[in-house]
């Protein structure tokens, strides 16, 4: 992930998404600079928000849902550019074939579709990612979950 690709999604939380942690202490500060800085702390303070926007607190073991929602997020993305991923997708959530949806998974979307990761048009099960879905996908990208 680039500084301004960090940036970019820096500014969703502080700007745009009002009332965050991030939007408080963040105030007045030049990001660019603390991204410079210590670009850690940036992308531990936006995982924290992400933590914060799905209800996730730091009991139990919130690295496995991270990680969860993570792979999820890749289905939906590639689901549209891989046979294999779409399959996958079926499969995991439990369309197509005379399958028994896996309400489990079902509701994971319609968490995801609420908090704003994706969107869908007439059904759940279509949905695609957007913006946020994305910034999702790059925060986590290093594959560090227990942050």
């Amino acid at each position: 992930m680039t500084d301004e690709e960090l940036l970019e999604i820096a500014d969703y939380f502080i700007e745009v998404k009002t009332n965050t942690c991030m939007s408080w202490n963040y105030a007045g500060r030049d990001i660019e600079e603390k991204i410079k800085n210590n670009r850690e702390k940036v992308i531990s303070d936006i995982k924290d928000e992400f933590s914060n926007l799905l209800g996730i607190c730091g009991c139990g073991n919130p690295e496995l849902v991270f990680k969860g929602i993570y792979d999820l997020l890749i289905l939906i993305r590639d689901k549209s550019r891989s046979t294999k991923a779409d399959e996958k997708y079926e499969e995991l959530i439990g369309i197509g074939n005379d399958r028994k949806v896996n309400w489990l998974y079902l509701a994971i979307l319609y968490l995801l579709d609420d908090k704003g990761f994706t969107d869908h048009g007439t059904g759940i099960y279509g949905c695609w990612i957007n913006k946020l879905g994305e910034y999702y996908l790059k925060i986590f990208s290093d594959q560090q979950f227990n942050y």
